[in-house]
């Protein structure tokens, strides 16, 4: 193994241990990742996630203008339970405000991934009070902390987030690539409220990642891939699709982007079904990836 790849999965495993076991991480100037459910940063509003931030830039509307934890409001996990998330409103008090809220992720620094592409991945789902209030995510090269109520430095780096009024979740993805050669910057996420629109919008489950999901909304892929079965840790079975014969990668990636399995399929053309045999899996969600130069596919899955 390379020094620099050694050097990747070593701060990787360093800051999922930090996480996992609740410590903040006090003298690191930045994260390589994120890895962020909200399900015990959420339990109570004062245990808000260490190096996550929120910002108002009207004191008087604090707390209820600002993003929170809410324990009951976030995605529906695969055992029909609903877990914690965030949760922002520019409706309170029986009225609406004129109102900015913002929610900045931890100082980034993705110099570590050079050569490869990394996303931003999280949930989001948003319902209308009136009309409705856009969300967008943006990049910014200032701690939001530092310069006061002063405008920020930012650039959008995606489209406004405009759901549809109702109450499913959808994925969404950002492409953060073209920022791997910087220094250090932050992310965050910007809710505007108006005196005659509000909505409520909710986050869940953000994290980085190497590759792009086969999700609708994210769908460039024009090779249909699914999971079939209930996942082990020994076995993963898949149905795949492809329109042209020949050599296909297959790999399978853990939450914080590790390959933890790969191999070469040699595909027919048409529906097929393949076992991946020989696992050592923990519990947790895993991304089976599938593709060669002109098309890929890329499902979740849930080993129990």
């Amino acid at each position: 193994m390379a020094l620099s790849v050694k050097r990747v999965v070593g701060s990787l495993l360093l800051l999922l241990l930090m996480m996992t076991c609740g410590v903040v991480a006090h003298a690191q100037l930045y994260w390589t990742s994120i890895n962020q459910n909200f399900d015990v940063a959420c339990v109570l509003d004062v245990n808000f996630p260490a190096n996550w931030k929120r910002y108002n830039p009207l004191p008087e509307t604090n707390p209820q203008g600002l993003w929170y934890c809410t324990p009951e409001n976030g995605r529906e996990n695969s055992t029909n339970t609903f877990t914690p998330g965030l949760k922002c409103t520019g409706y309170y008090d029986n009225d609406f405000h004129v109102d900015t809220a913002y929610l900045i992720l931890p100082r980034l620094n993705l110099n570590s991934y050079a050569g490869r592409k990394i996303f931003l991945q999280f949930d989001a789902r948003t319902s209308a009070v009136a009309d409705m209030s856009k969300l967008s995510v943006f990049k910014s090269d200032n701690e939001i902390f530092n310069i006061g109520d002063a405008d920020i430095d930012t650039n959008l780096i995606s489209p406004k987030l405009n759901n549809p009024n109702d109450t499913l979740w959808h994925t969404f993805q950002v492409d953060m690539t073209s920022f791997i050669a910087s220094e250090s910057f932050y992310l965050g996420f910007r809710y505007i409220s108006t005196t005659g629109h509000g909505s409520i919008w909710y986050l869940d489950n953000m994290l980085t990642t190497l590759f792009r999901t086969g999700i609708p909304e994210l769908e460039d892929a024009v090779l249909p891939l699914s999971v079939t079965g209930i996942s082990t840790r020994e076995q993963i079975r898949i149905s795949y699709s492809v329109r042209t014969a020949g050599k296909y990668d297959l790999a399978v990636y853990d939450m914080m982007g590790r390959t933890v399995y790969k191999e070469t399929l040699q595909a027919p053309t048409g529906i097929s079904d393949h076992s991946i045999s020989g696992l050592n899996l923990t519990t947790g969600m895993y991304f089976v990836k599938m593709g060669n130069e002109t098309s890929y596919g890329a499902v979740k899955t849930i080993v129990k």
